[in-house]
Formats: structure tokens, sequence, C-alpha cells
């Protein structure tokens, strides 16, 4: 659970998104498992991809900051199946209400520490109260523009993206929908992107968390989402 902190404090971005409680049961969803030659398979979501063996895999249950180089074989002690059950709060910021299944980076550490960022990808569960991903996205959106209308500089970058629909590859046959936010630095200038796209499954979705500075870096992971089986 510490990377997720870590996702959220690259660019310090703190807004409480909290919307639809009192959902109906959520089902213990697997954590899913990781082959030695990086391919994970999600038995609950049903889908399966091969990770990149140029990317850095990082160890959420031992610790955010244990990048694991994928050009080796993974080892055997991450992601060996077993069940989450997670909370009935949709928070994309609350820790406890947002598991992160897995995450990779095109970065090493050193590289992440020093702000030379190339390029991040999470796989996360978070809950469903409109138990639609589109009208998920859309409670999103309008509780974070309550947000930036407090802040002129994250609400003047992000105004278009809060009123745009989006939606990104998943796979051959899949488009699900995601919001973007763009991060400004203390003069007001962008210093980099997130995406979050929501993928359905009734009670709870798929949160995928892209975070990119450039478009090549964004085409790179569309491109790796895209080949989702």
């Amino acid at each position: 659970m510490k990377f997720l902190k870590y996702i959220i404090s690259i660019y310090s971005l703190f807004i409480m998104i909290s919307c639809g409680k009192g959902l109906g049961d959520i089902p213990e969803i697997s954590k899913g498992t990781l082959t030695k030659d990086w391919k994970y398979h999600n038995e609950s979501m049903n889908f399966t991809i091969q990770l990149p063996n140029s990317w850095n895999f990082i160890d959420n249950e031992n610790g955010f900051s244990k990048f694991i180089p994928m050009n080796q074989s993974a080892p055997g002690t991450i992601l060996t199946g077993g069940k989450i059950k997670i909370s009935k709060e949709l928070n994309i910021t609350q820790e406890d209400a947002v598991y992160p299944l897995f995450s990779i980076s095109n970065n090493s550490l050193d590289e992440v520490k020093s702000g030379l960022r190339k390029g991040d990808l999470v796989f996360a569960v978070v809950s469903s109260p409109g138990e639609n991903a589109e009208k998920d996205i859309k409670l999103i959106k309008e509780e974070l523009k309550k947000q930036f209308e407090s802040n002129s500089d994250y609400f003047k970058l992000n105004k278009e993206n809060l009123e745009a629909t989006n939606t990104l590859q998943f796979g051959k046959n899949d488009k699900i929908p995601y919001l973007k936010v763009s991060i400004p630095d203390i003069n007001g200038n962008i210093t980099g992107n997130r995406i979050y796209a929501l993928k359905n499954y009734e009670s709870y979705n798929l949160l995928i968390i892209i975070t990119y500075t450039t478009e090549e870096e964004l085409q790179n992971i569309q491109s790796l989402l895209s080949e989702v089986k």
C-alpha cells in the first residue's frame, strides 16, 4: 500500500474524492498471479498482460522502494494469488479505498528521486458506486472540479480535461473511460500528467493509473495496454 502514497505524492496531488457510500456487497477479488517471465493474470477480472522486460517492477507487498528489473526472472515471492476485500468508498486518493495490484515503472529509483521520469503504470482496484465506469468517472470529475475551483493553477490547466470524454484501449476489444489531470509547478506550468481509467466489474472497478510527461511516453503505455488479453 505504500506505493499508492508514492504515486500520489509525485506531483503533490492531494485531492480527496469520496463518492457513493452504502454500496451492495463487493466480492473478494483476486490479487492475481505472476509467472517467472513476468506475465500477470487476474482470474477475477479475466485479463492477462505481459509486462515489458525493459521496465522495473515495484514490489508493493514488500515496500514501494524495491524496484525489480524485469530483464531477469520474477522472484517467486510476489503475486502468488490470494484474495482482497476492498472498501465500499470510491476515493482515488485514500489509501484504504484503493488496493494496488501491481505497479511498473520505466524509471530507475534514482531517476524517480531526481525527477527525470519516463512513465509509470499502476493497476489497482476501487469500488463502483454507479456500477458503471462512465458514471464513476463523472462522479470523480464533478468532485475534482469543486476542488480545483479553489486553486486557480489547477483549475486553469484542467478545465478542458474535466469537460472532455476520452477512452483508452484495453486489449483488442475494450475501450474504457478515463479522466486526465495535469499537474502544475509553482509557476503554473505543466510538470506532468496523470490518467485515471476505469474498467467496470459491477460493484468494483479496475483502476489504471498512468503517469507521464511526454506524448511518446503515453503512447508506449497505451501500446502495452492494447496488448492485454
